[in-house]
């Protein structure tokens, strides 16, 4: 809901999502596909040139990052190839708990508190959780576009293969069937 309601996110438009493993990754992956977006993600190993291609040629126009990777998307911003931002912190997830007894077993990036907002353009992810909005009335169908995944470019440019909600839900399904996946795999 606070895609469509205050980053103005709407069907069809491109999400490019850049973070490592997280619990807001999948928070985001999914807001993104509710609010009707095709998700782009992008490897937080990503330069600002590889990130600069995606943003320009996907045609994206917001990006989920996390805090530690948010100056290549500062760079993209600057150049208008970005309108906003939704920013977060890999810490932001960890309970109190948590954050004491792993605290000598996660890298800092992962422990590091929530920065300041670079900028205007720039929102919180856990305030924008936080204000518990209701989304608008899903109208996704299966052949609506999903995710824009980039190959690795080893021929040229890297190229956005696109896919649908259809085929991702065949391929989740032919991997239960195949592999016999099921909730209980690790």
């Amino acid at each position: 809901a606070y895609l469509q309601q205050r980053l103005g996110v709407r069907s069809g438009d491109r999400v490019l999502l850049m973070s490592q493993n997280c619990p807001q990754f999948i928070v985001a992956f999914y807001a993104a596909l509710r609010a009707g977006a095709a998700i782009v993600p992008i490897s937080p190993m990503s330069t600002a040139d590889e990130l600069r291609y995606y943003a320009q040629d996907s045609g994206a126009r917001v990006v989920v990052v996390a805090q530690e990777l948010a100056a290549p998307v500062q760079a993209c911003m600057a150049q208008g190839l970005l309108d906003t931002a939704l920013m977060l912190a890999y810490s932001d997830a960890l309970s109190t708990r948590d954050r004491a007894a792993l605290h000598d077993e996660l890298p800092d990036v992962v422990l590091a508190p929530r920065l300041p907002l670079p900028g205007a353009a720039w929102h919180d992810f856990e305030d924008a959780v936080a204000l518990g909005l209701q989304p608008a009335p899903a109208t996704g169908q299966a052949d609506d576009l999903a995710v824009i995944p980039y190959t690795s470019g080893t021929t040229g440019h890297p190229k956005g293969c696109m896919h649908t909600h259809a085929t991702l839900l065949a391929s989740n399904l032919a991997s239960q069937v195949w592999r016999q996946l099921n909730v209980e795999s690790v």
